[in-house]
């Protein structure tokens, strides 16, 4: 069937992840896809700004140390905040029989 995917509103989803990866080493940065609308994104922890970026057509990449534990904001060109999400790397062992370890759950 033709046209399906993820439901919610492009105009206010955001997805931060960082992605899977093979070798030894997690990547150092997240991958993040924020509404078009979105000019720039702050990571924050305990309300305050740890890390930032600008945004192209919403999308970018911040570099961003493992494990985190982070609150994501995006904001339109008027400094506007157009979507939020909590954020935290998958650590630790695996606590189902479904989750594969080596590609992070992925």
């Amino acid at each position: 069937m033709p046209g399906r995917g993820i439901l919610g509103d492009p105009g206010k989803g955001l997805i931060v992840m960082r992605p899977p990866y093979f070798t030894g080493s997690e990547p150092n940065a997240v991958q993040i896809v924020a509404p078009p609308s979105a000019v720039r994104v702050e990571a924050l922890k305990d309300g305050h700004v740890v890390a930032r970026t600008d945004l192209t057509n919403g999308l970018a990449k911040l570099a961003l140390p493992a494990p985190s534990t982070l609150l994501f904001r995006a904001y339109d060109a008027s400094g506007a905040v157009v979507a939020e999400h909590p954020y935290e790397d998958v650590t630790g062992a695996p606590n189902n029989a479904f989750f594969e370890p080596t590609i992070k759950g992925w």
